[in-house]
């Protein structure tokens, strides 16, 4: 394989080929990633602690074990970084708070430990929107991320800095949580993939909670391929997380480039499109239309019961409740957009907490005869649409 261009531009997949190559090594990945920190950093500020020392401990590593024929998988070797609100035992996680700046967890969270086993290299902690409770990334305790492409502009948030991270070319990958847009905002303002899968299928355990119920962890890459090598790597079983789905795990990335002639999609235009400027929603059709051209049949569906659930309430709610401790000792250490979110949620009632949960399952369910009815349409399966 032949590289041109620099290191830190190459994705995940073609810097695991090159590996494997004997074109690099992990430590020249590394050392270029690091660079790329050092050259980027003081303009964007998508990190919160860089982890070079550590990060060079594990290149190294990597490498050996690499050349003594021991290969962990196409992560191996892999400069990545994690939003900090993903524990790391002997690496604070600060979750973009000011008191919890020199909090330095002893044990690392689910998706770390599952990444550090398939040889992932940490290059640092990013930068995030306060507690995650907000879109901009703009954190008044570590300073604001800036979009690379434009500093002058937001990343989005609150997995900003992972998005600037990897539009930058400061790591190869890097995971974020979302809540209720917090990757794939982000990833839509710094032009690169963000994925948040299906809720269970990535563990949470050691991921400091928003809401419990909405929370999700997953990756940020440069290539929708790379996404479904992290979550390859990431999905799974997580005994600590009680929302965690024990179910087998699928490859990611088996049906990418396979022909899409006959695969229906379904479109949720309310309330998602109620309020998007006419270029968003050009830009939608748009891509509607690249995916119907190969064969794929594009069809509305409509979820009114999503569109009354308030999601703000139940965030609110459970924000509230899992920062009651917090609030009461450190509550003029918060900002006070986030402080007087997160105590919003007191006033939520148990009634309305449970009629938007009720509202959202319900909508879920409607989602789910959708695509078990869209399955058995192309099989012929009658016995899949008499089930539901």
């Amino acid at each position: 394989m032949v590289i041109t261009g620099e290191l830190y531009e190459l994705t995940i997949r073609h810097a695991a080929q090159a590996l494997r190559e004997g074109a690099l090594t992990a430590v020249e990945l590394t050392e270029s990633v690091l660079r790329r920190i050092e050259a980027t950093e003081p303009r964007l500020n998508a990190y919160i602690a860089v982890t070079a020392d550590l990060a060079r401990e594990q290149a190294l590593a990597a490498d050996r074990e690499l050349a003594a024929g021991r290969d962990r998988g196409p992560l191996h070797g892999i400069p990545f970084a994690l939003k900090d609100l993903i524990d790391t035992a002997g690496v604070p996680t600060t979750a973009g708070s000011d008191f919890l700046r020199d909090r330095v967890p002893t044990r690392d969270a689910f998706v770390w430990t599952k990444l550090r086993e398939a040889g992932a290299v940490l290059t640092g902690k990013l930068g995030l929107h306060e507690f995650a409770f907000g879109a901009t990334s703009n954190n008044p305790h570590f300073g604001p991320v800036r979009n690379p492409w434009d500093p002058e502009r937001i990343p989005g948030g609150s997995s900003g800095g992972s998005a600037a991270a990897v539009a930058a070319g400061s790591c190869l990958g890097a995971l974020g949580t979302d809540t209720g847009g917090s990757i794939r905002i982000p990833a839509s303002l710094c032009g690169v993939v963000g994925l948040m899968p299906t809720l269970g299928r990535v563990g949470r355990s050691g991921v400091i909670p928003l809401s419990w119920t909405l929370d999700h962890v997953g990756p940020l890459a440069r290539t929708v391929e790379d996404c479904a090598l992290i979550l390859n790597a990431i999905a799974g079983h997580d005994p600590d997380d009680p929302g965690s789905a024990d179910a087998p795990v699928d490859d990611y990335t088996r049906d990418i480039g396979r022909d899409i002639a006959g695969v229906r999609i379904g479109v949720v235009r309310e309330p998602f499109w109620r309020d998007c400027d006419d270029e968003i929603t050009v830009a939608c059709e748009a891509a509607l239309s690249q995916l119907q051209a190969p064969g794929a049949t594009v069809s509305e569906v409509e979820l009114p019961l999503l569109a009354a659930a308030q999601q703000f309430s139940f965030i609110s709610a459970e924000a509230a409740v899992s920062h009651a401790d917090w609030l009461r000792d450190h509550a003029d250490r918060y900002s006070e957009a986030v402080r007087s979110s997160i105590e919003a949620g007191r006033e939520v009632t148990a009634t309305t907490y449970i009629q938007d949960h009720l509202l959202r399952d319900l909508s879920e369910l409607r989602a789910r005869q959708y695509r078990v009815a869209s399955s058995a349409e192309r099989r012929g399966d009658a016995d899949a649409l008499s089930a539901l």
